[in-house]
């Protein structure tokens, strides 16, 4: 969802530029490559433990994204959603 919303929320709500909403977006893409590490602490520590850090990250970034809504605000954010985003596997591989 905060795909869709991601750019309208940084320069209407935020007031950031367009090249400054799209760096961010690309700061968001590289936190993405801790989904790997996330499936293996899932597969091996705790599925429980996996979906707390998640649903805090969620959280947090949300809160930064309201009390924060200038750059650095939001470039603490970004990686926290992209991060926290619920990724799935196949039913059968679980």
């Amino acid at each position: 969802m905060l795909n869709t919303f991601f750019p309208i929320l940084a320069t209407e709500y935020a007031g950031l530029s367009a090249a400054q909403a799209g760096g961010l977006y690309a700061i968001g893409g590289l936190a993405a490559l801790a989904g790997p590490g996330f499936g293996w602490l899932s597969d091996h520590v705790s599925r429980a433990l996996v979906l707390q850090l998640r649903g805090a990250a969620n959280v947090l970034s949300s809160v930064l994204y309201l009390v924060s809504p200038t750059l650095a605000g939001f470039a603490r954010a970004a990686p926290s959603t992209t991060s926290a985003r619920p990724r799935s596997s196949p039913p059968g591989d679980r």
